[in-house]
Parts: structure tokens; C-alpha cells; sequence
């Protein structure tokens, strides 16, 4: 996860994360949502003075729309803002990344043919 926001007219982030300036509007994941669990046991806490929630989403995706329309600051994957930071569109707005390690688990019994399909996939790229 990266924090990223629009750019502002000098090339600099719009709602940067770090630095003197008043606090920078968070767009934020909802509690309920599992990177907003993350963000929230790794990220938010040394950063609570230096963010302000403005709008909360349990949706990557609409997040990252209202980071391009410059609404805040949202910590985002980089595989879903990486094109918009190529492109100039977003640009990394200062913190800490934070990296996932996914783990999937399985039930021992046969599933079906679609699951046992995918999981032979997975454990073939593991």
C-alpha cells in the first residue's frame, strides 16, 4: 500500500503526509474492511495528527477515484494506482509503504472443479 494524491499546480503533492502544513484529508478504508484493518493495526496510528478523514469506503476503486478527482490522500495498492503515478495523474505523497503478505487456506475435502482448478494454479505459482 502507497499513499498517493493528486498532484497540485507545482508538481507536489496536493494532500501530502508529511510536513508542517495543517493536516491532509484521508480518504479512508471503512473499519470493516480488511485494508482498512491493516492500515489501521500498521500506518494510521503515528500518522493520527497528520491526517483528517474526510470520506471513508470500504472500495479500493472508488478511493482512488476520488484521489484523482484531489478530494484527499488514500493509501492505496500499488498495483491498482501504478498507471496513474506513471502517467502523472497521482503521485506518492509521502509515508511509509506498507507490504501484504497473502496466505490462503483450504479445507482438506475435494471442493469443485472451478476451486480445485484455481487452488492447482495458485499452489503451481507459490
Amino acid at each position: 500500500l502507497v499513499a498517493v494524491s493528486a498532484p497540485d499546480g507545482d508538481g507536489r503533492p496536493l494532500h501530502p503526509c508529511a510536513g508542517d502544513g495543517p493536516p491532509a484529508a484521508h480518504l479512508a478504508f471503512r473499519g470493516e474492511a480488511g485494508l482498512g484493518r491493516i492500515l489501521d493495526a500498521t500506518l494510521l496510528p503515528p500518522l493520527a495528527g497528520r491526517l483528517r478523514p474526510v470520506f471513508a469506503s470500504h472500495a479500493a476503486l472508488t478511493l482512488s477515484r476520488m484521489a484523482l478527482a484531489g478530494r484527499g490522500l488514500a493509501f492505496l495498492p500499488l498495483s491498482l494506482v501504478a498507471a496513474d503515478l506513471v502517467a502523472g495523474r497521482l503521485m506518492r505523497a509521502g509515508g511509509e509503504e506498507v507490504a501484504i503478505d497473502v496466505c490462503l487456506i483450504r479445507r482438506r475435502v475435494r471442493q469443485g472443479p472451478a476451486f480445485e482448478a484455481l487452488w492447482s494454479r495458485l499452489s503451481a505459482e507459490a
